[in-house]
Parts: structure tokens; sequence; C-alpha cells
């Protein structure tokens, strides 16, 4: 089981680094053109991609380490792996300008990652000391993290509704 976990983590990081790799690419091209909203969002669906990805391998290692089929030392090389990836993933959504109308949707999403980041580091030191504190922490950070994601999905969604009643008004307008 331990080198199955293993494999996965260096599966997510490389895959992580590539996803990462590919949005960052196109920062530039956003910062450029801030209104270019497909090329905006190609870079938001990266992030959310490793966000639940990491979300998800986080959730296997410490289900795994609840279990005992992982050390204290093996979950805190792995959460502090996954901290280092997850990092990433946020700083390439902090160099991206978002068009006007999606400012508050990105706002969410950098809330969803920074409180991600503080969870993964509180259970790590977690795992490090024992320590009950950073483990009440860890769950608080957590719930923050998955309570900005609920809102950024729900501004999202927002967003589109508008933007498709103002797509709308524009074609009655030139008819």
């Amino acid at each position: 089981m331990k080198k199955n976990i293993a494999t996965l983590g260096i599966i997510l990081a490389i895959f992580g680094m590539v996803n990462i790799v590919c949005a960052a690419d196109t920062v530039e091209q956003t910062n450029n053109a801030s209104n270019n909203v497909s090329i905006y969002m190609h870079i938001s669906n990266a992030v959310w991609t490793e966000y639940q990805e990491n979300l998800n391998y986080s959730s296997k290692m410490l289900d795994e380490f609840v279990k005992g089929n992982m050390s204290k030392r093996e979950a805190m090389v792995a959460t502090t792996s996954l901290f280092t990836l997850a990092s990433q993933t946020s700083e390439s959504i902090v160099r991206v300008s978002p068009p006007a109308e999606f400012e508050d949707y990105h706002n969410y999403t950098l809330g969803t990652l920074v409180y991600f980041e503080e969870y993964l580091w509180c259970l790590a030191k977690f795992y490090e000391t024992n320590d009950s504190d950073y483990a009440i922490r860890a769950s608080d950070n957590f719930n923050t993290s998955v309570s900005f994601h609920k809102t950024a999905k729900t501004e999202i969604k927002e967003v589109y509704i508008s933007l498709e009643h103002a797509e709308m008004e524009r074609l009655i307008l030139q008819e």
C-alpha cells in the first residue's frame, strides 16, 4: 500500500507540474488581454483540477495514516510534498489579472487555495509533532477552504448567467 501511495504521489506531482506549466504559459497572455475570458477560464480550470486532485490525495493520505498503513514520517513527507504542489497551484493563479466580471470568483478561488495550503501545513505539523492543536487548526482550515470553494462555484454560475444575459441583450440590440 505504501508503494502505491508513493507512486500516486509521483504521478500527481508530474501531472500537477505539467498543468501548472501549461497554465503559467498563458498567464502572460491573460495579463496582456485581461478581458479574454476563455484564457482566464483555461487557467482557472487547471487550478481547480489541481485543487481537486490535491484534496483527494490529502484525504487518501489521512485515511491511510488513520488506518495505520502510513507512518507519521511518511505522512509528513507526503503532505509536505503536496503542500509544495499546492503552493505552485496558488502561485499560478496569483499572477493572473482576472477579467473584471471574474474578480469576486478569483478572490474566492484564492481563498480556497490559501486555506487549503494552511490545512496541509497544519496537517504536516500534526504528523511531525502529534500536537492535537495542529489537527484542530487543520480541520478548521480544511472546512474554510471547502466553504470558499462552494462560494466560488456559486459565484461562477452567477457570472455565467450575467454574461449570458449581456450577450442576449447585445444580440437583441443588434437586430
